[in-house]
């Protein structure tokens, strides 16, 4: 499909993020199906390090229920409206509050376990 022949030329960002979506679940299917290798480092270049918080909060989230992991990666990385979620996975906005807050209930406590949450009362 072309993007000039979109009837509503504004909706061509959620529209575009329903197919990367949609296509990202394909992938951890076939990910699924595929049986795991020895991790390869290749010429035996140093590899990037990580913050320890980065990992937590990574290892975090993929602990989190897929549906709740979608809505915070659109809010909180793609910076989007739960308005413009909605949209994109085609659900109403109250659903997506509600899966905002289950997500993040859920990741605090991942964090919580971990020891990675410092929450200061101040």
């Amino acid at each position: 499909m072309r993007r000039n022949s979109l009837k509503d030329p504004g909706r061509f960002a959620p529209w575009l993020t329903r197919i990367l979506i949609n296509c990202c679940k394909d992938e951890l299917k076939r990910r699924k199906r595929l049986t795991p290798v020895e991790p390869v480092n290749p010429g035996g270049k140093v590899m990037e390090m990580t913050s320890d918080r980065k990992l937590d909060m990574e290892q975090a989230l993929d602990g989190v229920k897929l549906k709740y992991r979608q809505v915070l990666v659109l809010k909180y990385y793609q910076d989007m409206t739960v308005s413009e979620i909605a949209e994109v996975l085609n659900r109403p906005e109250g659903t997506i509050k509600t899966w905002l807050n289950k997500g993040l209930q859920q990741l605090r406590d991942k964090l919580k376990r971990k020891g990675a949450w410092e929450h200061d009362s101040e």
